[in-house]
């Protein structure tokens, strides 16, 4: 039977809230080693976790990554799914983790680079990694690194499968990886289409076009996972080399119509930010998401990333003032 390691990303939603300890923003820290130091005093403290990484994450990219395993089988794959995880570093599916907040994503409270210097954002997410890696938590032996899954199973394909975010930040592990496997054929990376990759990674790009969501259904969040799930079915007849994953995703990307486009009134942020203001003053645990949703059906237009940012730079007012 055919062994392939699947890589995915953690996910910003728990079934369990954390601590007001285990938010990364709790951590503070001048500089990403400062940072780093505190956030692992905190969360690799003396309460013991409990919950597996499997059960602690939630929401429409977990529950298609859970069912990775299951696709796999249905082609005569054995697989390991290796969880990317911007508050613990590498996990397995059956780590013991306390529930956590933080992400490598911007605009986020629990930010692994918030406050920090924006120019040097992808610095800063590779020295995190690092950081978070060279850590081993509390009565938790296993494989840190995606270059040690590599080196664990040199033989086998890596199927990476997490937003651009989480690729620029342990790109420099991936690169090692590469290395590490028996061929170049055995790295396949799927991410956002214009992801900027370096260290040859490029070569390994299983470029994620939004317009597959017409095939593949589900959120843009998910989609990674969702393609790699397709590739898993097809696992037979496409085989896992990246090269010829790198045709079939081009197939199918070339078969799907046109995006959606939506007209919608582009806002100010500081028209933006009264909206979230008046909403959040009628309803002060409001998420970010279903506001967002509200403001584009009333025919109004904000990027999601845009908007999560001055979502959390009201939140920061409000709590200054």
């Amino acid at each position: 039977m055919t062994h392939v390691n699947l890589v995915v990303a953690c996910t910003q939603r728990k079934r369990i809230a954390p601590d007001l300890s285990c938010h990364l923003r709790s951590a503070g820290g001048d500089s990403i080693a400062e940072r780093a130091r505190r956030w692992i005093a905190n969360v690799d403290g003396s309460i013991p976790p409990t919950n597996t990484a499997a059960d602690l994450y939630c929401g429409d990219y977990w529950f298609v990554a859970m069912s990775l395993p299951e696709a796999a089988a249905k082609s005569g794959v054995d697989c390991n799914i290796w969880i990317i995880s911007a508050g613990y570093g590498l996990l397995s599916a059956d780590s013991k983790v306390r529930s956590y907040s933080a992400t490598f994503a911007s605009g986020q409270a629990d930010s692994v680079t918030t406050g920090l210097d924006s120019r040097k954002k992808r610095l800063h997410l590779r020295e995190w990694w690092k950081a978070i890696s060279a850590w081993q938590p509390h009565q938790q032996p296993g494989l840190r690194s995606i270059e040690a899954v590599a080196g664990e199973y040199p033989s086998s394909p890596c199927l990476v499968a997490v937003s651009a975010d989480y690729v620029n930040a342990v790109q420099d592990d991936l690169v090692a990886a590469a290395g590490v496997l028996e061929s170049t054929e055995m790295l396949s990376v799927i991410t956002a289409n214009g992801t900027d990759l370096y260290g040859g990674l490029s070569a390994h790009h299983i470029a994620l076009d939004a317009r597959v969501r017409h095939e593949l259904g589900g959120t843009r969040h998910s989609l990674s996972v969702r393609l790699a799930r397709r590739i898993l079915e097809n696992a037979k007849e496409w085989s896992l080399s990246k090269t010829q994953l790198q045709h079939q995703v081009k197939l199918m990307v070339d078969r799907q119509p046109p995006l959606d486009t939506y007209n919608r009134d582009p806002m100010s942020d500081d028209e933006v930010k009264s909206y979230i203001r008046s909403q959040l003053a009628r309803d002060p645990i409001k998420k970010k998401s279903p506001l967002l949703r509200r403001l584009r059906d009333s025919g109004k237009a904000c990027e999601q990333a845009r908007f999560s940012q001055l979502y959390v730079a009201v939140l920061e007012e409000s709590r200054g003032s």
